[in-house]
């Protein structure tokens, strides 16, 4: 189930490049969207939730996503 707790606010969902141009996301995206949502495809997330040194993954996603 998906809730976004900020209905009225901007929302950012960021996610994998094959995660946003996959069929089951926009069956799930056009169901929820309240047209104040912004898609951010990141390349390499996965790797760097997955990887468990916290300060690469700071300074990954600081240089990549910010």
């Amino acid at each position: 189930m998906v809730h976004d707790f900020a209905y009225d606010e901007v929302t950012l969902v960021m996610a994998t490049k094959g995660t946003i141009e996959s069929s089951k996301f926009h069956k799930l995206y056009n169901k929820y969207n309240n047209h104040k949502t912004y898609l951010l495809p990141c390349p390499g997330l996965a790797n760097i939730i997955e990887d468990d040194n916290k300060k690469k993954n700071q300074t990954l996603s600081k240089r990549q996503f910010v």
